[in-house]
């Protein structure tokens, strides 16, 4: 008797992730993992709101904040402040400044004119309303 050969199918190979956009300009398309960008809900809560989870998702990022070490996030304000333009720094710092004692926000406002321009320390302040 011929023993029959039955083929097996091969397994489809690992797709490693790439980065950034293809040639075709689609974000990493074929690969497994979920690409962060318009519309992915990752790096924005669009698409988040139909499940009722964004709640869920800005107290997930708060804990993480407030696990933060004072002098590391000093540290990384240092560096974040001066590459921000201003309306991203109104909108950090009018945060802290509604969830931050008064004294730790004094202390954030003093780091913000130690490491921007006067005239962008004095902008920003006119917006947050303490100039």
């Amino acid at each position: 008797m011929i023993a029959e050969t039955v083929a097996t199918p091969t397994p489809p190979a690992p797709t490693t992730p790439t980065r950034g956009p293809a040639i075709d300009g689609s974000l990493n398309a074929g690969t497994r993992h979920t690409a962060v960008g318009p519309g992915s809900g990752l790096g924005s809560t669009r698409g988040l709101e139909h499940e009722g989870r964004v709640d869920e998702i800005v107290a997930v990022d708060q804990a993480i904040v407030a696990g933060i070490p004072p002098d590391m996030m000093a540290k990384s304000l240092g560096f974040m402040l001066p590459a921000m333009n201003i309306e991203d720094r109104f909108e950090m710092l009018s945060g802290i400044q509604a969830g931050a004692p008064p004294e730790g926000y004094a202390g954030v406002w003093a780091l913000a004119g130690s490491v921007l321009t006067s005239a962008d320390h004095r902008a920003l302040g006119t917006r947050l309303g303490i100039a």
